[in-house]
């Protein structure tokens, strides 16, 4: 066998074994990832556009109302703006849909349609408040965070309630930040164990996003009592209460 024609067969070897790997690779990944659905169906394209809604409402909520207690500050960074000449944050001078674009970048359903999770983008546009801040360093303009939704049926719109477990915020780009947070929540959320002074204190995830069961075995939707889940209570200095938000 000629040299030229064994480095074709070793050639070929090698690039069978990396498409082999690369298909086991995005098999492994697609396992992984299933929940996080982009969700093209109309039911999903109607929710995405209701839950985007929800969050910018709510933002406005505490924008309109800035002595109401957030506890979990999940909305009032986006209602805020800093003040440089009296050192204080103020309520933004901006309606939040001049302020913020929001869009939902992946949506999954439980079973039943009436739970999900869905990941969000969050673009910021500060430059408009002339006078009060500058603008975020570097154009880190993007953040990604995830809300949990819920409606008892599928004519209904979802109501959102935040989930903390993971955010990314601050960056130039508009893929990076929607890549952690699936990423953190498709394989970091099981490791959670003992949250001190949380809903879920003492509680085991062991179920990811993506997982089959995920809407099944997650304390995050675990009933609280027999009207209400966990994700729609927290806890503030040892009590527990209901999450308040309109949308």
């Amino acid at each position: 066998m000629g040299t030229k024609a064994y480095k074709i067969i070793i050639f070929s070897i090698i690039a069978l074994f990396l498409t082999c790997g690369c298909i086991c690779n995005n098999k492994h990944l697609i396992n992984n990832h299933s929940i996080l659905s982009c969700g093209n169906t109309p039911l999903a394209i109607q929710d995405k556009k209701d839950i985007a809604k929800s969050f910018i409402g709510n933002i406005e909520y505490f924008r309109c109302n800035p002595d109401i207690l957030e506890p979990v500050n999940f909305y009032y960074p986006y209602s805020e703006r800093y003040d440089s000449i009296n050192k204080q944050f103020i309520p933004s001078p901006i309606t939040t849909d001049k302020q913020i674009s929001v869009s939902v970048e992946r949506i999954e359903y439980s079973k039943d349609s009436c739970l999900c999770f869905a990941i969000l983008l969050i673009e910021n546009h500060y430059s408009l408040i002339n006078g009060l801040e500058k603008d975020r360093e570097f154009g880190r303009i993007f953040d990604s965070q995830a809300v949990i939704g819920y409606r008892k049926s599928k004519k209904d719109v979802f109501k959102i309630y935040p989930d903390e477990h993971f955010m990314a915020t601050g960056f130039t780009d508009n893929k990076t930040p929607v890549q952690i947070i699936e990423r953190d929540y498709s394989y970091k959320l099981r490791k959670f164990g003992r949250l001190m002074g949380s809903i879920y204190q003492d509680k085991t995830f062991n179920e990811n996003v993506g997982d089959s069961l995920f809407f099944e075995n997650s304390p995050l939707f675990q009933k609280y009592n027999d009207t209400t889940y966990n994700f729609q209570m927290y806890r503030f200095l040892g009590k527990d209460y209901h999450y308040d938000y309109p949308y």
